[in-house]
């Protein structure tokens, strides 16, 4: 009976470090990872016209790491921005989408132009902006982007003192009522395999280097735009 129940013990100790070793595994691969996310209405979305807002840095404020997306609301966690880190983002994003969608990809020249012809107009980020900016583009869709991490690793491919981490959200946008159409977000911070064993293919794929944070921002955005809706010419 003694020897039944010190083994009984032993098994529920062992069961229980089993669900804290779980739980803190998922804790870090959850604080350190959000993949694509995505709203897609059904079918393809009959665009006649896309224009893609220059992409912007989003920083927090009050001294507080807790930064909110003006466009959606939801909360990511700020760090370190490399310089025009929100172009390089953009870029990736233009250049996927020009071989995915089949509609007009308004030039950023036509974008900036317009964008300014606004630019005083004191109208809150939402749905009346959005629409204002349809019309001055004659856009049937808007693309705004968001940057709130880009930290570059402090090392080398094998070994580093300081992973690259990065973090942004891409919203489309339709002009003529405001609605989200479809957002795509990445947040990744890398890590070893002992803390996060669901990055095995990613490790894998990347033959266990650490990453740049460029690197890393565009392993990210392959995985956004997997997720990104079929767009045909309206």
């Amino acid at each position: 009976m003694i020897i039944t129940v010190i083994s009984f013990c032993r098994g529920k100790t062992y069961f229980i470090s089993l669900l804290v070793t779980f739980l803190a595994l998922f804790f870090i691969w959850s604080c350190n990872h959000r993949g694509a996310t995505t709203t897609p209405e059904e079918g393809p979305l009959a665009l006649r016209r896309v224009a893609i807002i220059p992409f912007e840095q989003v920083l927090p404020s009050g001294g507080s790491k807790a930064i909110r997306c003006p466009v959606c609301g939801v909360v990511s966690w700020s760090d370190e921005i490399t310089p025009n880190s929100e172009e390089t983002v953009e870029a990736m994003f233009t250049e996927q989408l020009k071989t995915m969608a089949k509609t007009e990809i308004m030039g950023q020249e036509r974008v900036m132009e317009a964008y300014s012809q606004i630019a005083d107009v004191a109208v809150a980020p939402g749905p009346e902006l959005y629409k204002r900016l349809g019309m001055v583009l004659g856009a049937d869709a808007i693309v705004i982007g968001n940057v709130y991490r880009f930290r570059e690793r402090k090392g080398y491919a094998y070994s580093v003192m300081k992973p690259a981490s990065v973090s942004y959200d891409i919203h489309l946008i339709r002009t003529s009522d405001g609605r989200m159409l479809w957002r795509g977000g990445f947040d990744r911070t890398q890590t070893t395999l002992f803390e996060d064993l669901s990055q095995i293919s990613f490790f894998i794929k990347n033959r266990g280097r650490w990453l740049t944070a460029e690197e890393l921002a565009r392993s990210g955005m392959d995985d956004v735009m997997k997720t990104f809706p079929a767009i045909v010419a309206k």
